[in-house]
Order: C-alpha cells, then structure tokens, then sequence
C-alpha cells in the first residue's frame, strides 16, 4: 500500500476499519489511526478501491509519496522534508 505526507506531515494511508470497510486515515502521533473524512475518500469494500481514491486525492492535494523500504515505513526523521515548514502544533506546510 502507498503512504502520503499530508500538508500538515502527517502520514495518510488506507487501513481496514471495524468489519469489512476500508477507508482512508491519518498516523496520529500516538500511532492512533483518525479517519480522513472527504467526499473523495469514502469508505470501500476492497482495500483496493481505498488505495485508488486515496492516490487520486493525493495527487489532486499534491501531497508527497512515502517510499517504504522492505514494507516499512520509514521514521519520521527519514522522510524528505524538503518544501515544506514548520507551522504550529508541530506540523509542516509547504512553502
């Protein structure tokens, strides 16, 4: 599965939700998964279908693509920040 970097650097991804939904979500930093709610982004069936509003979304927001190395994600600190600043809470906007 593909992960995003939200605006904020957040990390976005599809996760299965309670009984046989999938749906797109944000990594909080308590590694809480919150949904990401968005007429673009409904629940599906298939994780599939999840991933391909989630790719669609992305791109259209022009959020940056995580590359995982052998199926991990990588830590924070790892992933390229480049175009982007800090702004409140923690976060990152871009530039």
């Amino acid at each position: 599965m593909t992960e995003y970097l939200d605006d904020m650097g957040r990390v976005v991804m599809v996760s299965q939700g309670i009984g046989e939904m999938w749906f797109s979500c944000r990594v909080k930093k308590s590694k809480a998964l919150q949904r990401v709610k968005s007429k673009y982004l409904p629940e599906r069936s298939t994780a599939e279908e999840a991933q391909d509003d989630l790719n669609r979304y992305a791109k259209r927001m022009g959020w940056q693509q995580i590359t995982k190395v052998r199926g991990k994600s990588p830590k924070r600190k790892d992933i390229n920040l480049q175009g982007l600043e800090r702004c409140g809470f923690g976060g990152l906007k871009k530039r």
